[in-house]
Order: structure tokens, then sequence, then C-alpha cells
């Protein structure tokens, strides 16, 4: 797409954020200098269109993930809303940075909102309301919100197994932890460091 039309700022953004992914879940895949590369395609979205919310977005989500900027990753989500309020994904996206931030309320309170836009909830909606009522310590309602979602994440069975484990139910907790290590190669404490809690 940036070749067919280098001025397209949202396919630069996007190349970013599929270097990303491609880093994260094959790393063996990517070259060594595979951030530069983004960060380059990134900077080039921002310059075409500093008002293309998912340039935003992404730049949030590279600022927090890789390098720790959780001011300026604020920023970029908001700015992101701010252009766009009625993308849910955006939203979804602001209120997990919320819960980083150890502000969970205000979390579901963005979730409430990006359901009342979008009845037809994504699973990543449904994922985010299930973290902020996990950090609530409302394990129930977790539990509920994730049982929603169509697919299971890696996020979604490593947190049921931690709301079972505070429920007292250890069977349970045993196979979701099981469960979520086995579906996404990763163990606890790697899990837990890819949760970037303020």
């Amino acid at each position: 797409a940036t070749e067919i039309d280098p001025s397209y700022a949202r396919a630069h953004a996007w190349k970013t954020c599929s270097l990303a992914n491609v880093a994260e879940w094959s790393p063996d895949e990517v070259p060594e200098n595979w951030f530069d590369e983004a960060y380059k395609s990134l900077n080039t979205a921002m310059e075409l269109d500093p008002e293309d919310p998912e340039a935003h977005r992404i730049m949030g989500a590279i600022k927090l993930l890789i390098e720790g900027d959780m001011e300026t990753a604020i920023f970029h989500h908001e700015k992101a809303i701010e252009i766009c309020p009625s993308d849910t994904f955006h939203i979804a996206r602001y209120a997990v940075l919320l819960c980083y931030l150890g502000e969970p309320e205000r979390g579901l309170d963005e979730i409430n909102r990006a359901m009342r836009i979008d009845p037809f909830c994504s699973d990543l909606l449904f994922e985010t309301q299930g973290l902020c009522y996990y950090l609530l310590k409302q394990y129930d309602n977790a539990v509920a919100s994730f049982k929603k979602m169509q697919i299971e994440t890696r996020t979604c069975l490593f947190y049921q197994a931690s709301c079972y484990k505070a429920l007292n139910n250890s069977d349970k907790a045993k196979n979701y932890l099981d469960l979520a290590m086995a579906e996404s190669g990763m163990s606890i404490e790697k899990f837990i460091s890819s949760q970037l809690f303020q």
C-alpha cells in the first residue's frame, strides 16, 4: 500500500503495527533493526497526516510498549479518541492504559461508553471490561466478561486463572493457567512482564 500510494498515512502507521506484531509473535522473522524501520514508518505517517487517529493510537502503543513513556502514550491515545470519538477500538486501548495507570474505575467508565456506542461488542471490549473488574476485585464479574468473548486470548486465560484462584476454585484456576501457558507459550513471569502496570 505504501508503494502504491506513498502519501497514504494510515498505511505507514499500519506497517509499524504489523512489524511490532510480527516482532512479538515471530521474533525470528523480523530483521534486527525492525524497530528503526517501524518508528520511521510511524513518523512518516504522523508527518503525512497529523490528524490520523490510527497513527496516534499506534504511536501511543509504541511509546507505552517499547519505550515505557506513559505520559506520551496517554497523550496519543487521548488524541486518537478526540479525533474519532466513536471508535470503540481506540476507547478500549485507552481503557487498558487507564488500568495500567491504576485507574480501573475510569477504564470501566470508558468501556461502558464504548458499549453504548457499539452494542455489538468486540472481544476486546469484553476482555478490557474483564481486566477492569479484575483490578476492582470483582472476580465474578470479570469471569462473566471473559466468558462473553468468542475467542479466548492469552490475556483472558491468564486473568481467568487468577480470578478463579481469588474465588478459591483451585481446580479451575489450575486448568485455566495450564491452558494459558500452553496456548501462549508463555510462563507466568513472561505474561506478568507484558502487563505494563505503572
